[in-house]
């Protein structure tokens, strides 16, 4: 099949194969993709960035007087580290509530690593360590601005997530009433769209010109924050921090749940979105680096500095060379 992205081998053969599809649009539209660019997929987690616009556009940032770092915050999946906690600890502050008003599951982060800590030091799970916390502290604040109820926000039919919905669809340039919504993992609606129209959203958001006004400061002020502090996106370590970091803002990114990837460049009009078919969100970062490869998106120190993420060597338990997995994919030109 022409829409494979990510082989493991083990010896000279192929034992695991990884399907799925990417859509590269210009200002000009659709340039090059792979497998179906117009696939419909859920946007999940990369929809947070432009979910976070709202805060902005109603009114409440100011109100609240929410610094750059608190803005990052709500557009993040964060891993749940003492700065990410004490951002959205603020957040909640100002608005005169706190995590308990988190329509949220518990947990102890999404990073293994800070996972395993928080276990063997027999701390509780808790709701603002939920890598969502930072987007439902943010919808929390646009119902308190506009007086809105709370017990409910995370319900389609409720206000905030009819404005959210409408955001959406203006910056992915297709029809509200098209897009299927349903519940994401942290309970609050996702959206589904083709794989092109997600690019648009990160074009645009990237390059508001060309959105109604209303939109352009909010995009403006998002788009600053995650490029002045990345590890509030995410964390150290992850591709989506660390991409931003080592282009120093040029390129603005956000991985979701099951395989999902969306980026922009603010000095190229040019933006990409990527799905794997099997969710398998491990292998997006492979397929991220080989078509920012193909596309000349990166400088050479860049490239260096996340070569990381590029391929990964399988290693067995003896410390010999089983295999690689690669990203094995050519973007179709339009």
């Amino acid at each position: 099949m022409d829409n494979i992205l990510v082989e493991v081998t083990r010896g000279p053969i192929a034992e695991n194969l990884v399907r799925g599809h990417i859509a590269v649009i210009s200002g000009e539209g659709l340039t090059a993709g792979v497998g179906d660019p117009r696939h419909f997929t859920h946007m999940r987690s990369t929809a947070k960035p432009v979910q976070a616009t709202v805060v902005i556009e109603s009114g409440a940032a100011d109100a609240y007087g929410f610094t750059d770092r608190e803005i990052a915050v709500m557009c993040s999946s964060h891993i749940a580290e003492s700065c990410h906690v004490e951002a959205v600890e603020s957040i909640l502050g100002k608005i005169g509530l706190s995590e308990e008003n988190l329509l949220l599951y518990k947990d102890y982060s999404i990073s293994p690593e800070v996972r395993e800590e928080r276990i063997w030091a027999h701390e509780p799970k808790r709701l603002i360590y939920n890598n969502c916390s930072g987007k439902h502290a943010s919808m929390l604040a646009v119902c308190r601005h506009l007086g809105l109820p709370i017990d409910n926000y995370y319900e389609l039919s409720h206000p905030v997530q009819q404005r959210i919905l409408g955001i959406i669809a203006e910056y992915a340039e297709f029809p509200r009433e098209k897009i299927v919504t349903g519940l994401d993992g942290c309970g609050v609606p996702v959206f589904a769209l083709p794989l092109e129209n997600i690019a648009r959203t990160y074009l645009n958001l990237a390059h508001p010109e060309n959105l109604p006004e209303r939109h352009q400061r909010a995009a403006g002020r998002v788009v600053k924050s995650i490029t002045e502090y990345p590890e509030y996106l995410f964390g150290d370590g992850f591709i989506s921090t660390e991409l931003i970091r080592a282009t120093k803002g040029r390129i603005i990114c956000k991985v979701g749940s099951d395989g999902v990837f969306a980026l922009a460049s603010r000095a190229e009009k040019l933006a990409l979105a990527i799905k794997i078919e099997s969710g398998d969100t491990p292998k997006l970062h492979f397929v991220v680096m080989e078509a920012l490869r193909q596309l000349d998106l990166l400088t050479k120190e860049e490239t260096e500095e996340l070569s990381r993420f590029a391929r990964e060597d399988n290693i067995n338990c003896h410390g010999l060379l089983a295999g690689t997995t690669r990203p094995v994919f050519t973007l179709e030109r339009y």
